[in-house]
């Protein structure tokens, strides 16, 4: 019984996701990453730093710096 609940609330979720979309509403998580950021991440491992040490001077985490 609670498995089928469960399942029926996961597809209302997914079909009130679907509508905000359709309406431009839904977007999702917004990026904490943008360009400035990005190209000073670029910079400071150019300058031979470390991820680690990247990660805490920028506020991110260490695997946003990988990704960069």
């Amino acid at each position: 019984m609670a498995e089928f609940e469960l399942n029926l609330i996961g597809e209302q979720v997914i079909e009130g996701q679907n509508r905000a979309k359709a309406k431009s509403v839904y977007k999702g998580r917004l990026s904490k990453m943008n360009d400035g950021l990005r190209s000073t991440i670029q910079l400071l491992r150019e300058m031979g730093r470390g991820i680690k040490q990247i990660a805490k001077e920028v506020g991110m985490v260490i695997g946003t710096v990988y990704f960069v």
